[in-house]
């Protein structure tokens, strides 16, 4: 079997969303030499077990730098693959894949209207208020700071049909709004490895964005956290159309009855 598993907030978790007294923490990544991300140590002994049971592959919309902090993958599991940069970037033993990356930029200059198009109609919406910081990932997408509490979530989500149409994806993650363009997939960079390994296998898959539903509606097996940003946007129901199973947990405890369900899959 495969694992393709997202990470912030599905595995690993910040100090807003970590809760010290659940369970034990351990560390797994610094900034300015501060802890900002954790992973319970129940969830990191029972992802080190299945990941010498099956293929797993971190799975995230972080640039490769931003992955690249995450101790956990440099010390406790050192998987060989990874895909970063929202399906943008797959490392390989911790080297750049260059034939994917060419590949993916050359589908977003033909599939997505330019940035600066899109700017065009996403910058009437923004105000200084609640914009704090913009930012370019890896040159394939963009991300920006925001005051949750003052984004005009109802002018946002009024663009979105446009922003399809245009080629782009828009997703609302805690601080950060992310725009990227749609050809922009976890699920083909997720398909690009299995192929390459000539594996014949089932795939589960984990994430708790609108960035992973690509990942969700068409692994064989797929888990969305009860706290995650797609059940509060997908239509009522939607998950269980598609086969997807909400957890009955939150936090942490999700990321521990995901395991739990592969390790079941695995021992059935």
């Amino acid at each position: 079997m495969l694992f393709a598993s997202d990470l912030d907030r599905t595995l690993i978790y910040s100090t807003r969303f970590a809760d010290p007294n659940a369970h034990p923490l351990k560390s797994i990544e610094t900034k300015d030499e501060a802890p900002i991300n954790y992973i319970y140590e129940v969830v990191l002994d029972k992802l080190k077990k299945l990941a010498q049971k099956l293929h797993f592959i971190p799975v995230t919309t972080r640039t490769i730098q931003q992955y690249q902090r995450i101790t956990l993958f440099h010390q406790e599991i050192v998987p060989p693959y990874a895909i970063v940069s929202n399906g943008g970037n797959i490392l390989v033993h911790g080297q750049l894949d260059r034939q994917w990356n060419r590949h993916i930029k050359k589908r977003i200059d033909q599939e997505a209207l330019p940035f600066a198009e899109i700017w065009q109609e996403f910058g009437r919406l923004t105000s200084p208020q609640w914009l704090l910081a913009q930012r370019t990932a890896d040159d394939l997408f963009y991300y920006f700071i925001v005051q949750e509490t003052l984004v005009p979530t109802a002018a946002l989500e009024e663009l979105r049909p446009w922003l399809t149409a245009s080629g782009w994806s828009l997703s609302m993650q805690g601080r950060k709004i992310y725009l990227v363009p749609s050809c922009l997939s976890k699920w083909n960079a997720v398909l690009y490895i299995k192929e390459k390994l000539g594996l014949d296998c089932k795939i589960a898959a984990a994430g708790d964005s609108l960035l992973d539903l690509c990942m969700l509606e068409k692994a064989d097996y797929s888990y969305l956290p009860a706290h995650g940003e797609a059940v509060k946007a997908l239509p009522q129901n939607h998950h269980k159309e598609q086969q997807i199973l909400l957890t009955k947990h939150q936090g942490h405890l999700a990321a521990a009855e995901i395991l739990d369900e592969i390790t079941a899959l695995l021992e059935a």
